[in-house]
């Protein structure tokens, strides 16, 4: 899962690079050509771009996973919109069975603790070519587990959860200014000029980006910051924990200014 992950992040690292592009007039026959180009690519990969899965079958004496009483049918289909975060089932989202549909980002990766051959998900997904799904069905989201986006925007749908629980989703528009830092561009040391612990990330203006590593790397992060969908960056990042003696580095690419506020979600992510 880690190289996923790796491999998702390094290919944003490398589209960054490019920020400072210029742009390039060409001819109308040219743009022609390359749309019939790619719509046919397009329809050539669809099967591709997709994977359904129905629940696994268990073989015998061995335990598969189950979901909880409270999921029950819906008689209209639920359907919301997570940026990338680390968004806990059963208490930011309901627990269920989901189609996951990517909406922006280029090199993503979604995954929970279950893999997809066992009826979670494990997956690239994003619109940065055939290695990267834009749809994955039928994602057993088990109250407990962590769903991590990295990223990538998905909508997520579902005929079946637990109504009892209510999406909580980033606010962005409602920030509490409290319990929160503003770092600018430079580098730091969680523990020292930043405390250890999961934060909320908000794109307050500008662009720019955030790099975060431990030095045996069993922690790393990268995101853009971005309200530019062209830039393959996010306004946002929901529960990020950073462990003590982490790394981070945070560059200036445009007037770039981000509030980390502490998340509710302490001691977020479950301990390995």
């Amino acid at each position: 899962m880690k190289d996923l992950a790796e491999l998702a992040r390094k290919e944003r690292e490398k589209e960054q690079g490019r920020q400072k592009r210029k742009k390039v007039t060409t001819l109308i026959v040219i743009i022609a050509v390359i749309a019939l180009i790619a719509a046919a690519a397009i329809v050539a990969f669809t099967v591709m771009q997709r994977r359904d899965y129905e629940p696994p079958t268990p073989e015998p004496g061995v335990q598969t996973i189950t979901l909880s009483d409270e999921v029950t049918d819906l008689e209209t289909p639920l359907t919301f919109r997570l940026m990338p975060g680390n968004y806990l089932i059963g208490t930011d989202i309901p627990e269920g069975v989901y189609d996951l549909k990517a909406t922006n980002g280029d090199h993503g990766y979604v995954s929970t603790d279950i893999s997809s051959y066992e009826g979670g998900i494990n997956e690239l997904m994003g619109f940065g070519g055939t290695d990267y799904l834009k749809e994955f069905r039928n994602a057993w989201l088990v109250k407990g587990e962590v769903l991590q986006i990295e990223g990538v925007e998905l909508d997520l749908t579902t005929k079946k959860c637990a109504p009892s629980v209510e999406a909580r989703l980033p606010d962005i528009s409602d920030q509490t200014f409290i319990d929160g830092v503003t770092p600018v561009e430079g580098v730091y040391t969680i523990g020292n000029e930043i405390p250890a612990g999961t934060y909320d990330l908000f794109l307050l203006e500008g662009s720019g980006w955030i790099y975060c590593e431990t030095e045996d790397y069993s922690f790393s992060f990268y995101q853009f910051f971005s309200t530019d969908p062209e830039d393959d960056g996010f306004p946002a990042f929901y529960h990020l924990t950073i462990p003590e003696g982490t790394t981070m580095e945070v560059n200036d690419f445009e007037d770039f200014k981000l509030f980390m506020r502490a998340s509710t979600a302490e001691n977020f992510l479950k301990s390995e």
